[in-house]
């Protein structure tokens, strides 16, 4: 299948997302809802983490990369972002390396999680299987937060199936953890109880579904995590 069309169904998922919060605002005026804090870098530009040093990254692809390898977190994932959205250089080796010495760094949780999905985001239906190894390891870490985890995991069927997974269901079940993520960013300015029955009309699908985009194929994820044995 051609690329463009994992950007299509990210764009769709995308939409999908932005309409149901839109339609479930706990606000009149969706021009007013409230804006995470910019600290989480999840809900962050990249002109937010980089600071003082946005306008030399954007000058040149080369300024980009010499912070990839700064050792503030928050910078070197600003360099990242940029190298995707202005230079065109996801796939670039430094740029992912960069992103996996973030992800299994001691840095803030947001960063790390904006960092590993990064990593979904550039091998999305590649199957490489160094990838799928790193991030799988990440799974199987119990230092790690629960949160970060369940993030990881779609991450990891990201690299394997793509945005729009193995079928319908799945793809429905990672559509609802980025709709967990946008809810812990702003609690106050949406309805969860009116995103959940939007998302997930009865009786078509059981109230459970919604716990089940936090549970984790650990069969799935040991066997993604052999990757790295077969490829040494």
């Amino acid at each position: 299948m051609p690329r463009i069309d994992f950007s299509v169904q990210r764009i769709a998922r995308s939409c999908i997302v932005r309409y149901l919060l839109m339609e479930n605002s706990t606000l009149n005026n969706s021009d007013n809802l409230s804006k995470p804090a910019k600290s989480d870098a999840r809900f962050a530009t990249p002109r937010d983490l980089a600071g003082s040093h946005y306008d030399e990254m954007i000058r040149s692809k080369e300024a980009t990369m010499a912070f990839l390898s700064t050792p503030h977190y928050a910078t070197r994932l600003a360099a990242v972002m940029i190298c995707e959205q202005n230079w065109n250089a996801a796939r670039e080796a430094r740029v992912l390396e960069a992103c996996r010495a973030i992800a299994e760094s001691d840095a803030d949780e947001s960063v790390r999680l904006v960092s590993i999905s990064f990593l979904g985001r550039a091998l999305s239906s590649t199957k490489d299987p160094a990838a799928s190894a790193f991030v799988a390891r990440m799974v199987l870490e119990s230092q790690n937060s629960a949160e970060f985890r369940a993030s990881a995991y779609w991450v990891l069927r990201e690299i394997q199936y793509g945005v729009a997974d193995v079928d319908f269901d799945n793809f429905l079940r990672g559509t609802i953890d980025v709709v967990k993520t946008a809810l812990k960013g702003c609690p106050s300015s949406f309805s969860e109880k009116s995103v959940r029955s939007s998302l997930l009309p009865k009786p078509r699908f059981p109230e459970k579904f919604w716990e089940s985009a936090d549970e984790i194929d650990w069969d799935f994820v040991h066997q993604m995590s052999k990757h790295e044995e077969g490829s040494s």
